[in-house]
């Protein structure tokens, strides 16, 4: 519950945003099929901020293959969005560990 809240908390800090600035959530996989997004929301696991914005959205990884697959068009489309993607590495961003701390309790 900690790592994924503190995790969202980063993401939002190095895109430069505040969280009213995200219109939308996808959840995917397992985890996103099987949650409970309500309970995600009392037990601080996601932030308040984004309640209405959270969208389950099951296999999107094997719906994505099968249409990069199917359309060159959505193949271009994933190509062009892996290009703007940046990896951050959550157990070496300085603040983590604080932040971490803090989504450690259920408020």
């Amino acid at each position: 519950k900690a790592a994924i809240a503190a995790g969202v908390r980063v993401l939002v800090e190095e895109a430069g945003i505040k969280m009213d600035d995200i219109d939308r959530v996808y959840l995917a996989g397992g985890f996103g099929n099987h949650i409970n997004v309500d309970s995600a929301f009392t037990i601080g696991l996601l932030p308040r901020e984004l309640k209405g914005k959270v969208e389950s959205i099951g296999n999107a990884a094997g719906n994505g293959a099968v249409e990069g697959l199917l359309s060159r068009r959505l193949l271009a489309q994933a190509e062009a969005i892996k290009k703007k993607i940046r990896y951050i590495e959550l157990s070496a961003y300085p603040a983590f560990s604080d932040l971490y701390i803090d989504c450690m309790l259920f408020e």
